[in-house]
C-alpha cells in the first residue's frame, strides 16, 4: 500500500493573529517587568559590557536520573560544565551513585537526589570559577537557596556566590517557568527577599 502524503497549510492570516497576540503578551510582560525593577532603591546599574565575542563564559548543568529495580531505586547524578575562552572546553564532575534507604519512600528518595545533583552542580562551579578567568558564570537553578534544600547546597551555594563576588565575575541562574513565577513575586516584595535571603 503506498504512503499517503498529507498536506498541511498554515493560513498567513492565522499567523499574523498569533504573531500579534505574542507581540502584545511580550509588551505587557516587559511592562510589568519595568514596574518591578523601578520599585528598587537605588535603580540596578547599566553597564556597558565588551563585546559579547570576547568574553570568557562558563556554562554549569546537572543531570539525575532513577534506575528501578524489584525492591529498591538507584539514582545517579552527573553535573557538566562547557567553558569557552577562545576555544571550547568541558569538565565533568565524577558521577555519583544513591541507593534508596530502606523505608525511604520514592518521593522523599527523589528529593534527596534532587538535592545531590544540585550540590555537586555548585561545586563543579565553584572548581570552574577557581581554576579559570572568567567575565560569565550560567548556572542551571536559581540563585536564591530553595526552601526544601539546606545543609550542605546552601553552603555550597553561599561559597559560590562569595567566590564570584570575589572574582569579580559575573553570575546567572536560569530557572523553569514555575519557580521563575515564584521568584519573581518574591522578588517584587523587598521586604519578603531580605526575609528569606537573611533566614537563609
Amino acid at each position: 500500500m503506498a504512503q499517503e502524503e498529507e498536506e498541511v497549510k498554515t493560513y498567513s492570516r492565522l499567523v499574523r493573529r498569533l504573531e500579534d497576540r505574542l507581540t502584545h503578551f511580550m509588551d505587557t510582560e516587559a511592562e510589568k517587568f519595568a514596574s518591578a525593577v523601578s520599585m528598587f532603591t537605588p535603580p540596578p546599574k547599566i553597564i556597558i559590557s565588551p563585546s559579547r565575542k570576547s568574553w570568557r563564559v562558563a556554562a554549569v548543568d546537572g543531570g539525575s536520573g532513577i534506575l528501578p529495580f524489584a525492591d529498591v531505586n538507584v539514582g545517579f547524578a552527573a553535573a557538566l560544565a562547557v567553558i569557552h575562552d577562545d576555544e571550547y572546553r568541558r569538565k565533568i564532575m565524577e558521577p555519583r551513585l544513591l541507593i534508596q534507604e530502606y523505608g525511604e519512600d520514592d518521593g522523599e528518595f527523589s528529593d534527596r537526589l534532587d538535592i545531590e545533583r544540585e550540590t555537586m552542580l555548585l561545586m563543579l562551579a565553584q572548581k570552574v570559577v577557581e581554576e579559570n578567568e572568567l567575565d560569565l558564570l550560567i548556572v542551571d537553578g536559581p540563585l536564591i537557596p530553595r526552601p526544601k534544600y539546606v545543609g550542605e547546597y546552601v553552603y555550597q551555594l553561599k561559597s559560590l556566590i562569595e567566590l564570584c563576588k570575589e572574582r569579580d565575575v559575573m553570575v546567572a541562574g536560569f530557572v523553569k517557568r514555575p519557580q521563575s513565577r515564584y521568584l519573581s513575586t518574591l522578588g517584587t516584595d523587598r521586604s519578603l527577599l531580605s526575609a528569606t535571603l537573611e533566614k537563609n
